[in-house]
């Protein structure tokens, strides 16, 4: 019994020692601060293997102009092997790309993405491309979801 409360106590003293206000922070960590968010369903899309479809959804008049780096993070999902998802401005009439993925891989990656900011404050785009080169007679499909952009 006696040997019950001393290690009763050392835990006690551990968890009280190791219980700080301060959590600890990695050096490398980023702050980032939240610019465009979107929750919920953007965009679905169905269609058979003879089928291209094209969605564009304007997003907003985003301001990126004081950020060098921007996070990207998204759901999205296709079974279209050639399906795409970008984001995108217009320059001179001229669609430029901010992200691009395509295919299974590009398309259905879940995680956060980062790239350069355009530093510009311009009208953003979302589009979607359903499409797929093998015909199964099944309908396939794209979807976007939970679109959250934030800059550094």
């Amino acid at each position: 019994m006696k040997y019950i409360y001393l290690l009763l106590i050392i835990f006690s003293g551990t968890l009280l020692i190791g219980c700080g206000n301060n959590p600890a922070e990695s050096p490398n960590q980023q702050e980032y601060n939240f610019i465009f968010q979107k929750q919920g369903l953007l965009d679905s899309i169905v269609g058979t293997c003879s089928s291209f479809l094209v969605r564009t959804i304007p997003l907003d008049t985003l301001d990126f102009t004081a950020y060098s780096k921007l996070r990207i993070t998204m759901e999205s999902f296709t079974d279209g092997d050639l399906s795409s998802v970008q984001i995108y401005r217009l320059v001179s009439d001229t669609i430029a790309n901010i992200y691009y993925a395509e295919g299974l891989l590009g398309v259905n990656t879940q995680g956060p993405v980062m790239i350069n900011s355009p530093k510009d404050r311009k009208m953003y785009f979302v589009r979607m491309k359903l499409f797929s080169s093998v015909c199964t007679g099944q309908y396939f499909h794209l979807k976007v979801r939970n679109l959250n952009i934030y800059g550094y």
